[in-house]
């Protein structure tokens, strides 16, 4: 169930007490991404651009799909079939090569939402793609969070040098990162195009 709820998220400028007892490192990391998405999601409550967030979203998701998948034609029908109920029998096959399957997906994806989207009341959208989009980042940034205590208690655990712990943190901060994101998106798509469009 979708909800606005934002209990137990960073709120913009703050910070969740004992959310990162770490040192250093760890802290500047955490306040480099979550001012970037607090930034999100201070202009998602403005209702500033909102769709073109949608947009960067779905491309977000059509990209991990064609990456994952064994083959441009099994990432063409897989990803299409995430929102098209008739993608088996109505999918127009674009030339073979990547950038192709890709444009065809981009518009494919917007012009499908834009339908679903017609008959909503007007400000309806508007109102529903902000709750989606906050509900699932901040559902995210709280899994975000919490890979990010693991992370460094098992970088810490590891014993070593501390370039060999900083550099093992990191890397797993911008990966936790990079899965925020592509969970993001890939929720986000399921939401818009499956969950009632009520406000």
């Amino acid at each position: 169930m979708i909800t606005s709820s934002t209990e137990g998220t960073l709120k913009p400028g703050g910070r969740r007490e004992g959310a990162l007892g770490f040192g250093d490192l760890a802290a500047d990391l955490e306040r480099t991404q979550r001012e970037k998405w607090d930034d999100l999601r201070e202009r998602l409550l403005e209702g500033e651009a909102v769709r073109d967030e949608v947009w960067k979203l779905f491309d977000v998701a059509i990209d991990r799909q064609l990456a994952k998948a064994r083959s441009l034609d099994e990432g063409l029908r897989s990803f299409v079939a995430l929102y098209r109920q008739d993608a088996g029998k109505t999918v127009d096959e674009p030339a073979g090569d990547e950038p192709s399957v890709r444009e065809f997906l981009r518009n494919d994806v917007r012009d499908a939402y834009r339908r679903r989207l017609s008959s909503a009341e007007p400000g309806a959208s508007l109102r529903f793609e902000q709750r989606v989009l906050l509900t699932v980042l901040n559902q995210q940034w709280s899994r975000h969070i919490a890979r990010l205590e693991r992370a460094f208690s098992a970088a810490e655990g590891s014993g070593g040098p501390w370039e060999h712990v900083s550099a093992k943190y990191r890397a797993a901060s911008d990966s936790s990162e990079h899965q925020m994101l592509t969970m993001t998106a890939d929720h986000t798509l399921g939401y818009l195009f499956h969950a009632p469009i009520v406000t």
